[in-house]
This record gives structure tokens, C-alpha cells and sequence, in this order.
């Protein structure tokens, strides 16, 4: 029997900073084993601030179970999707077909691609909290922008499919990097809530946003 190759996520965080799942028997989910044994042995990242904060074992397990908490209501075909977590707005969820969905229980917005699968999801993570410290730390727009581009670049290579679509998760997070991390270049800058994204944003005394640095 071939011996199991160590999730890299693991080498990153560290065995306590993932959260590994034990699927509750009690509970109809539905998983594909890959999954299961993705959630059970190596687990998620448990904080990539501020982007995604894993369940901590005393939250609902379901969709359905943690929407009711809230006194809401979910469509039957999702009450039962497991759920990992969550980032500022939304609920992170595993579908039955193993792929990971941002479900919005309080706002009026659509449901969100995030990943394709949990293997892929972690190492999404992995690479976004390995390059956002050297985004925020560049000295000068050019060196952020770079830093950006190869974050934007390895994101897009490790599951193409989270970049189909504009409006998916991943790149909205990246979306949020490029106007919100760099904390370089800003002179007078002075914190505030965007209440849209549910993010710290950076603004000029003069108005101005955060530098953009562009994914081309």
C-alpha cells in the first residue's frame, strides 16, 4: 500500500492549524468519499484572515441546522450541505459533489462558487495567506503589483474552475486584495468599513481609494 502523500496545507499551518471534520453519523449528509476523507484527515485552514474562519466544533454541523439558529428557513436540496465555515457575509459549504459553495443566509445575494474540491480549496488558502504578507510588505507599486500578479496566477493554476465566472468567490477575494491589502503608498490613510464586502478598506483624506494593482 503506497504511503499518503502530506496535504502541502499542512506543511504551512501546521497539524493544529487545520480543523479536520468527523462527518456526525446522526446527520444525512451527503459527501463523496474523497471528501469525507479529505475533511477527516487533513482537515481545512482554521483563520486566513479575513477571508475565511473555519467552524470551531460548536456550530451547527448543516446548512439547514445553522440557518435555523438564525430563525431561517433553507431549501431542502441544500439543508443538508456540511458546513466548514465561513468568511465576514456568508456560510462555506460542501456540497454533495464535494465542491465548495458560499451560501448568503442574511443578505439578498446569490450563492457563490468557491472551490473545486477541498484538496484545491486548501491550497487556494495556502497561497493566498503565503503572498498576502508580501503584498502588504512591497515598498513600491510595481514590486505589489508583481506580488499580486503571481498570487492572481497561482490562484487561476490551482483550480481553473473558480475563475469561470466573474462573480464566483475567489475572485471577489481577489478582488479585495488588490484594493484593500497593500498598505504601502497611502499617505494620510485612515481605516473604514465597506459595508458591501464586509471588508477593511484603506481611504485617502482626499476620497481616494486604495492603490489598484492590476492581475494583468
Amino acid at each position: 500500500m503506497s504511503e499518503r502523500v502530506p496535504d502541502p496545507s499542512v506543511a504551512h499551518f501546521g497539524v493544529d492549524g487545520m480543523r479536520r471534520f468527523t462527518v456526525p453519523g446522526d446527520h444525512e449528509i451527503r459527501l463523496p468519499d474523497s471528501a469525507r476523507e479529505a475533511l477527516e484527515v487533513t482537515g481545512v485552514p482554521r483563520h486566513v484572515a479575513p477571508y475565511f474562519m473555519a467552524s470551531d466544533g460548536t456550530e451547527a454541523p448543516t446548512l439547514g441546522t445553522g440557518a435555523a439558529r438564525y430563525g431561517i428557513q433553507v431549501p431542502a436540496e441544500i439543508a443538508d450541505w456540511l458546513l466548514i465555515g465561513r468568511d465576514p457575509l456568508a456560510q462555506l459549504c460542501v456540497r454533495p459533489d464535494g465542491a465548495i459553495q458560499a451560501v448568503f443566509l442574511r443578505q439578498e445575494e446569490d450563492d457563490m462558487f468557491v472551490s473545486s474540491s477541498i484538496p484545491q480549496f486548501n491550497a487556494s488558502l495556502t497561497a493566498l495567506h503565503r503572498r498576502m504578507p508580501v503584498i502588504a510588505a512591497s515598498t513600491s507599486l510595481p514590486e505589489a503589483a508583481a506580488a499580486f500578479r503571481e498570487l492572481n496566477a497561482e490562484l487561476r493554476q490551482i483550480d481553473p474552475a473558480a475563475f469561470e465566472y466573474r462573480d464566483s468567490w475567489w475572485p471577489r477575494v481577489l478582488d479585495d486584495v488588490r484594493h484593500t491589502r497593500p498598505r504601502v503608498l497611502m499617505e494620510n490613510e485612515t481605516p473604514t468599513w465597506t459595508a458591501s464586502t464586509g471588508h477593511t478598506s484603506k481611504t485617502c483624506e482626499n476620497g481616494t481609494n486604495s492603490m489598484v494593482l492590476t492581475p494583468e
